[in-house]
């Protein structure tokens, strides 16, 4: 059995989508060969936590997890340095260096977006010996604001995301170099990488979307949870979308909004009954950013936003008791949605409106789920807001449209965890 070190600072349970990889993987990676042994934070010092138990009851109890503490925010953020990634670096530098020092690992897995843990792995790799592996599930370095952002306020605020791209620009080419192996979440982070680090071998990299878990599902039912976003019993015909909202996708729902005022004209005895819920949009805090853009196209008595973070069995429970789904996209073709494969496994109606080069949606024409609605052709197609009315009014009219059984098979936990571990044998040697 192969020794593994998982560097994941958000782990159960804290709510976080950067996690959700590690989760899924941990109660199959023994059966692949490896012994998992995780290096987290502890919750008290992940700020505006979302704290769930429940996801502790997803992975198995005998687990090794190291968690450590973090720099407080009172001292980091006058520096421009509030992330986790930056408060937890002294912490896990430390307890991952005893780890190391103390007994032998094949490897070290960095799964997470708070990247400044990574540059540990050069220097683990220099002073122990020992291989490492990144998991790229946003980009690091981003020209998304100085192409096609322009004018819009990054997160965080302009200086600190200059700062920390500043220091992406410093850190990142040492990590990408000297890993074994990058793991991608999108088709598009290999040849942006590639482009930048020529001299990196181009079989370095595996692009391996993050999975579906009916397992959560089934655990969602036997816990009996609920969810407060809408009452499925108040005779109204609720449809959902769950995961970040912001100004990157402003051209997905101008189309969305724009189809739904369609259909309303044909059918308004159906729209008079519809709602739209927007769940869990603000990066952090509670700052609407899809509300204000309904209320211009008149529907804001029937959009509802939720901005903050909700449990992620909240959210499950939310996608099943819906009538439909919507998959919103952004206008940056390299965005994946994390919420994929959830959306899939629900069983509802699913309306998916994505950039044409998105490779979300592809594995939504593979599944054979809902009805996909593509933008960002330049230039745009006339008829497009009518095109995306067709295809809702078509979910309408046969909701039964759901994702093929072997396709949701191929992009479950244990398919997916198999894809990762055959990687690493291909990255480290034997």
């Amino acid at each position: 059995m192969r020794r593994l070190l998982i560097v994941s600072p958000h782990f159960p349970p804290v709510n976080a989508a950067d996690h959700q990889r590690v989760r899924h993987a941990l109660p199959h990676l023994r059966d692949l060969g490896w012994e998992p042994v995780v290096l987290a934070v502890r919750p008290e010092h992940v700020a505006e936590a979302v704290l769930e138990p429940l996801l502790e009851s997803t992975y198995p109890p005998n687990v090794e997890v190291h968690r450590t503490g973090a720099l407080p925010l009172r001292w980091t953020r006058p520096v421009g340095m509030s992330t986790l990634g930056w408060r937890c670096l002294p912490a896990v530098g430390q307890t991952g260096s005893r780890l190391l020092a103390e007994r032998q690992f094949d490897a070290v897995f960095f799964s997470t977006t708070q990247f400044p843990v990574m540059a540990l792995g050069p220097h683990w790799k220099r002073r122990f010996g020992t291989p490492y592996l990144v998991d790229f599930q946003d980009p690091w370095r981003s020209d998304y604001h100085a192409t096609t952002g322009k004018g819009v306020r990054p997160p965080g605020g302009s200086w600190k995301f200059r700062l920390a791209q500043w220091k992406a620009r410093q850190l990142e080419p040492g990590v990408v170099r000297r890993s074994s192996g990058v793991v991608c979440v999108s088709e598009a982070y290999p040849t942006m990488l590639l482009q930048r680090y020529p001299d990196v071998e181009p079989d370095r990299f595996e692009v391996l979307p993050f999975a579906g878990s009916a397992a959560d599902f089934a655990l969602m039912e036997t816990a009996g949870v609920k969810q407060n976003v809408f009452n499925p019993a108040d005779g109204l015909e609720h449809w959902v979308y769950a995961g970040r909202g912001g100004t990157d996708m402003a051209k997905a729902l101008e189309l969305l909004f724009r189809a739904f005022r369609i259909v309303a004209e044909l059918r308004p005895t159906w729209a008079a009954n519809v709602r739209l819920h927007f769940v869990g949009t603000a990066y952090a805090g509670d700052i609407p950013s899809i509300a204000p853009l309904a209320e211009q196209h008149g529907l804001s008595g029937v959009v509802s936003e939720y901005p903050r973070r909700l449990p992620y069995f909240e959210v499950l429970r939310a996608l099943r008791d819906a009538a439909g789904l919507m998959v919103i996209g952004s206008d940056d073709p390299r965005y994946t949605a994390s919420k994929i494969y959830p959306y899939l496994l629900a069983g509802r109606p699913l309306l998916a409106v994505l950039h044409h080069e998105s490779g979300a949606g592809r594995v939504f024409e593979e599944a054979g789920a809902g009805s996909l609605v593509r933008f960002g052709l330049n230039p745009e197609p006339p008829g497009l807001a009518e095109t995306a009315a067709v295809a809702w009014k078509s979910l309408l009219d046969d909701p039964c449209q759901m994702a093929r059984p072997e396709v949701l098979g191929r992009y479950g936990a244990s398919a997916m965890t198999k894809r990762l571990a055959e990687a690493f044998g291909r990255w480290l040697p034997s």
